[in-house]
């Protein structure tokens, strides 16, 4: 059985906490990540929107294993997990020689437009 937070968003919905997070000077929680405009114009392309939802469905041991099962060259997700990784997204762990990526917040909001 796993451990609930407690405290002042414990029993919000997942929109409301996003909306909390908006409103606020926060740019972050454990759940939540909110770009701006143009932070969320780099990441939300079809590809990256996909290396997030993979990556919030399963675990991979490298980003080798990552591009396997997205059926990507490596190359070209070592460049998407990197710029994801610069905007607070993703984080890696290491793995041996490899890197694990994974991400750092279930969700990724965007600032009003």
């Amino acid at each position: 059985m796993q451990a609930q937070k407690k405290g002042k968003d414990s029993g919000l919905s997942q929109i409301e906490k996003a909306r909390r997070i908006a409103e606020s000077d926060r740019k972050e929680s454990d759940d939540f990540i909110l770009l701006d405009a143009d932070s969320y114009s780099k990441v939300a392309t079809p590809s990256r929107r996909k290396i997030i939802e993979t990556l919030r469905n399963r675990e991979f041991s490298s980003q080798k294993a990552l591009a396997q099962e997205l059926g990507r060259d490596e190359k070209n997700i070592h460049d998407d997990l990197n710029l994801l990784r610069r905007q607070g997204i993703v984080e890696f762990e290491r793995n041996g020689r490899s890197k694990k990526p994974k991400l750092k917040h279930q969700y990724v909001v965007a600032e009003k437009l």
